[in-house]
């Protein structure tokens, strides 16, 4: 088709438009600020060798100390859903996933024992919202008898069906409360209740607390919940909290910080070599357009999907599929010809290298550098002599490219989609499923066919996914985008399909994702033909979004605020032992 075949004018349109050229007049091209971190990984870690062997083998010989806490605390259940608890938090729980998969199979079989309780004080109420955060996170239904499972919260109720206001006089009963609320499925209204409930009262504490880390740790929550928490990202700020818990035991403190540097370590390492890659690449000087310079929190953003240092070669190779992505991305939306990004959508359909004979020479350098990233998944899932799901990742590449041609003709087409007609596009042009993929194929153990088929199959929870994201990224961008011309986004196609203002279209698709997150919730405690490794990847690569883009601040792009924080815990800042 050809470019003016989609060109119109229209005093709706997506973008301003030159009638002589058929080309988009921009209001205005941003200035991406420079790359904050690719200097201060240009040297080695000054950790040496000797000091890692010593930090190893403390690490094994406080494993088996808090393998000794897990094996004492069994048959107390109260004492092992705590201790599973801060076990998690603390970042510990891939040590010790065999026991804490033993402990919280038993206590879900047992759980009725807490659940009918008829104690309703709120040590009790803390018990048993902690214990039901914890089995819903594990994926377990928590039903029992012909209750539901939310019924065993109806006993904190007062005769007016109001949680007893006697409750709040516990600030951790009221912040368990909350946190479980968020594992709530659509339908479980009492779980919008304790939401509702505990957000008012939390707020009105998070001001008053003389313990500050319990004050952080609430104001915290109150941004993000941990069901929409990044493991590894929480970790960080718990290690801090629990330090100030009196009820801390050492063993486990002094392992998590040790695990937490000697994790950072390796991942000090992985991007140094993903940063030499980049540098050797050198694009930005081949390309006449402006790109995001990224890598590093691009890294970030990948490593938060399967965080555990065994993953490295797949965070690496993740990493580098992601930033071509943003190239790729940044091409689309900033360069605004399509007599050359169609051929550049053209040549990843027929995945064919003399493709790039055909492109100009600035398209043909990020057409060969994709494949050059795809050709070394290739060699190392083959290296690793595992199920290579490469056709799969293939096919959702081209699909994405196609899906950014497609984005970018609406932009020119002069007309605004509606919801129905935005979505299928937008859904595409996020890339999800090409993350996905990409995330599986590093994890050797979760590389088989059946889980690349359901994948592709995109299910209900990855549906929801893609769509929370999508949803995320527009509301985050939107400001900055509409401040540039750019009005082509879910918020401004809800705005138009409901006559309705910015604030209030907001609103909408926020209580859309809320929604969303409980149906996520819901599939994950159902029976699936993925293991729940694979569910987690889905549920980090959301909570990514939620992070990244929170308070309508694209992260990604505008990395010098909330984001520069992340990457400085992440990546460069020890924790003092």
């Amino acid at each position: 088709m050809h470019r003016s075949d989609h060109i119109k004018s229209s005093t709706n349109a997506c973008f301003q438009l030159d009638p002589e050229v058929n080309q988009v007049i921009r209001p205005s091209t941003p200035t991406y600020h420079a790359s904050l971190w690719n200097d201060h990984f240009s040297s080695n870690s000054t950790c040496d060798t000797k000091t890692n062997t010593i930090n190893e083998q403390r690490i094994e010989e406080l494993k088996k100390q808090v393998k000794s806490l897990l094996y004492l605390a069994s048959g107390d259940l109260f004492q092992e859903v705590e201790l599973i608890d801060n076990i998690q938090r603390l970042g510990l729980a891939y040590h010790f996933e065999i026991e804490i998969e033993t402990m919280l199979q038993r206590i879900h079989d047992e759980n009725i024992q807490v659940f009918n309780q008829n104690v309703d004080d709120c040590t009790n109420l803390h018990r048993v919202a902690l214990q039901f955060r914890l089995l819903r996170q594990a994926g377990y239904y928590v039903s029992h008898d012909s209750k539901t499972s939310t019924d065993i919260f109806n006993k904190f109720k007062d005769e007016q069906g109001k949680f007893k206001s006697s409750l709040t006089s516990d600030v951790r009963c009221i912040l368990s409360l909350y946190q479980a609320s968020y594992l709530g499925f659509n339908g479980e209204h009492i779980m919008d209740e304790a939401t509702d409930f505990t957000t008012k009262h939390l707020k009105s504490m998070v001001t008053q607390l003389s313990s500050r880390p319990l004050a952080s740790e609430i104001q915290r929550a109150l941004e993000l919940p941990l069901q929409k928490s990044i493991d590894r990202v929480d970790a960080r700020d718990y290690i801090s909290t629990y330090q100030e818990d009196e009820r801390r035991n050492e063993s486990l403190l002094e392992l998590a910080k040790l695990d937490y540097n000697m994790v950072q370590s390796i991942y000090q390492s992985e991007i140094r070599e993903i940063l030499r890659w980049w540098e050797s690449m050198n694009i930005m000087s081949k390309l006449p357009f402006e790109i995001r310079d990224r890598v590093v929190e691009g890294y970030c953003m990948v490593l938060v999907l399967k965080s555990e240092p065994q993953y490295s070669i797949g965070r690496i190779l993740l990493t580098k599929i992601y930033t071509i992505f943003s190239v790729l991305d940044d091409a689309f939306d900033m360069y605004g010809n399509l007599e050359e990004l169609a051929p550049l959508a053209y040549a990843f359909q027929r995945w064919d290298v003399e493709e790039a004979n055909e492109l100009p020479e600035h398209m043909k350098v990020i057409f060969q550098e994709m494949l050059n990233v795809i050709d070394g998944v290739e060699v190392e899932t083959i290296t690793k002599g595992q199920f290579n799901g490469l056709p799969y990742l293939k096919q959702e590449i081209k699909d994405y490219t196609r899906g950014l041609l497609e984005e970018a003709s609406m932009l020119f087409s002069g007309d605004m989609p509606t919801l129905e007609e935005w979505l299928p596009v937008a859904l595409v042009t996020i890339g999800a499923n090409c993350f996905l993929l990409a995330a599986v194929m590093g994890a050797k153990e979760l590389a088989k066919k059946e889980v690349f088929d359901w994948i592709a199959s995109k299910p209900k929870i990855i549906r929801c996914c893609y769509l929370i994201v999508r949803l995320c990224d527009d509301i985050g961008t939107f400001k900055v985008e509409q401040e540039r011309g750019i009005i082509l986004s879910t918020v401004t196609s809800c705005m138009k399909d409901n006559d309705i203002s910015e604030s209030e279209a907001v609103q909408k698709l926020q209580k859309r994702a809320r929604s969303l997150w409980k149906d996520m919730n819901e599939e994950c405690c159902k029976s699936n033909p993925v293991p729940m490794s694979v569910l987690k990847i889905i549920l980090n690569f959301t909570r990514d979004a939620e992070l990244y883009y929170a308070e309508g601040v694209d992260g990604y792009t505008n990395s010098n605020g909330r984001t520069k924080d992340i990457v400085a815990s992440l990546l460069v800042d020890p924790i003092p032992i």
